[in-house]
């Protein structure tokens, strides 16, 4: 009898070891430093951006680029919310470009609820956050704010809108530009989508 218990064990040995071995093996490179082996894993790419505050040769400079943040945090979700409300009007406008009495009953709408929405808060901005917000829009929307001017209200009305802009200092048809006379902005912008502002 125990010999027969003893050639069952054997038998069932291989059965019992495979039923505590984990289903799937996993290969993985190794090279013997030492005796000792390590093992190599692949690990998963990480983008890490540092943002550090540029130094200042004077106060005067620090105090304009604490300006510049502070101008761009108040305008920047303007110009998100324009984008956003741009690509949601697009295919509005698309569909609407034979009707003009349809589209400019349309655009009345639209004006109207983003005057009572944001006219006030738009109204208490300053030159240069005014200026800002041209840019951001340019950068968000992919076009000039002439553009969008000239798409909702039409050329004549785009005209007389860059031309009094010009009389306050502004350039609606003015692009953005990331990498040369822009690239503070840029890089406030980044800093505050990362949350490091």
């Amino acid at each position: 009898m125990f010999r027969f218990h003893i050639i069952l064990l054997f038998l069932l040995f291989p059965v019992l070891l495979a039923a505590q071995m984990p289903d799937s093996t996993i290969i993985m490179a190794g090279r013997a430093v030492d005796g000792d082996t390590l093992l190599f894993q692949k690990l998963p790419v990480f983008e890490y951006i540092y943002y550090s505050p540029p130094t200042f040769k004077t106060q005067r400079a620090e105090r304009r680029y604490t300006r510049l943040v502070k101008d761009i945090k108040k305008v920047y979700p303007y110009a998100k919310e324009a984008g956003k409300r741009l690509q949601a009007y697009a295919p509005i406008l698309d569909s609407l470009k034979d009707n003009r009495k349809e589209q400019k009953v349309y655009f009345t709408i639209i004006e109207d609820q983003l005057f009572d929405q944001y006219g006030d808060d738009l109204k208490k901005l300053n030159t240069r956050q005014g200026r800002i917000l041209i840019k951001l829009v340019d950068r968000e929307c992919q076009v000039s704010s002439y553009q969008v001017v000239r798409d909702f209200r039409g050329s004549v009305s785009a005209f007389f809108w860059q031309g009094f802009a010009r009389l306050w200092g502004y350039n609606l048809k003015e692009k953005y530009d990331p990498y040369s006379k822009d690239r503070n902005i840029e890089s406030i912008i980044q800093a505050i989508e990362y949350g490091m502002i």
